[in-house]
């Protein structure tokens, strides 16, 4: 669904008035999507919380979308710069061989996040996460270090 895209985990929806609500006809995923809905929650918080992949989340939001039940409100906090993930995956494979990127990916889904479009403000569970899976804790510590460091830089060059 193109209106969505790859933006999808950083947005915010909210419930519409809809002046007929009563005759709308929706099935238990767009119900359970729905009360969830508060203008708050990105659609990565509300994947995780429902226990669904981004995918259908986005079928789901497309199909509550086209009946007029919810809007987008705006999004959420900036992203990791595509640098600043690709610094991650490194790390991660330094820490524990090539598995990393595949981990990273792994992750960030379980997450509800896209490893391409990480929020900032979701970057430090993510790299807690992503530490629990480095055997050696000297190098999680190390891990940790550098990628709360890098993320902080990074806040600030942005703020």
């Amino acid at each position: 669904m193109d209106r969505f895209s790859s933006e999808l985990p950083r947005l915010v929806f909210q419930r519409s008035i809809h002046q007929d609500a009563a005759n709308v006809s929706m099935d238990n995923d767009m119900l359970s999507v729905l009360s969830e809905i508060d203008g708050q929650r990105t659609a990565a918080d509300l994947a995780a919380d429902l226990g669904m992949s981004m995918n259908g989340l986005r079928d789901v939001l497309a199909r509550l979308d086209d009946k007029g039940l919810i809007a987008q409100v705006r999004q959420a906090a900036p992203v990791l710069s595509p640098q600043t993930v690709a610094a991650m995956k490194k790390h991660l494979v330094h820490a524990v061989g090539p598995m990393g990127e595949v981990l990273l990916e792994d992750v960030a889904e379980e997450l509800g996040l896209d490893a391409e479009t990480i929020p900032m403000d979701k970057a430090g569970e993510l790299i807690e996460t992503l530490a629990e899976d480095i055997p050696d804790q000297g190098a999680r510590q190390r891990f940790k270090t550098k990628l709360l460091h890098m993320i902080d830089n990074s806040k600030e060059t942005k703020g």
